[in-house]
Formats: C-alpha cells, sequence, structure tokens
C-alpha cells in the first residue's frame, strides 16, 4: 500500500489544482480511497482525474469537496504512467481567517508490477 498526500492554494478563478502523481514504468495503481478537505468558505466540488481535468477522465467526484471521502465508485485502475490530477471549483479566494483558501487530498493507493 501506498498513501500520496498533496495540498495546494487557491488561484484567482476559485479552483484549486493538484497533479498527485504520476503511475511508475511498470506499475498499475488500485486507488482504494480518496480523502480531501478544503479550507474554502464556500462549497466547492472536488473531482480526481486520470491525465487532464475533463469531463470524460473522472476517476471520483464529489459536491461536498470541503471534507469528504470517496472509497468506491468509477473504475479506479490506473496504468503505468498515467497521471492523477485532482481539482476542487466553486472555492472562495480566502477561508475563515482570512488565509487563501487551502486543499488537502489523501490517496490511499495499492500498487501491482505488470
Amino acid at each position: 500500500m501506498r498513501i500520496e498526500d498533496k495540498s495546494a492554494l487557491v488561484d484567482a478563478d476559485g479552483t484549486i489544482t493538484i497533479e498527485v502523481n504520476r503511475v511508475p514504468a511498470h506499475e498499475e495503481w488500485w486507488i482504494q480511497a480518496i480523502y480531501v478537505q478544503c479550507s474554502s468558505t464556500s462549497q466547492c466540488a472536488f473531482a480526481a482525474y486520470r491525465d487532464e481535468p475533463e469531463f470524460g477522465r473522472v476517476i471520483a467526484a464529489t459536491n461536498w469537496g470541503t471534507f469528504n471521502t470517496d472509497d468506491n465508485g468509477s473504475e479506479k485502475w490506473l496504468q503505468s504512467g498515467t497521471r492523477i490530477v485532482v481539482q476542487w471549483t466553486g472555492c472562495s479566494a480566502t477561508d475563515s481567517l482570512g488565509n487563501p483558501s487551502k486543499g488537502e487530498v489523501t490517496m490511499q493507493i495499492a500498487k501491482r508490477r505488470v
């Protein structure tokens, strides 16, 4: 099992984007669980994608991106070379303390050699 943990700050468009990692050569990854948290004061949506943040590449998504867990859902086997990109949309510019909103993601990943 592998744990990936990353964070980033909101941009001017109210979006937070993180490239979590790329699946190494000769491995496939199964995303067992995704834990997300965002300090936005407005409700924002969250999605995880294969390679690019596009609708047809969604691995997992939730309309409740400020604090949520995805431990089931769409296919999550990722092939060698695949990038994992996560994104929150609709975020406030600042959190309740006036700091830039921050998104955090933790993924629990199983891997196998191919």
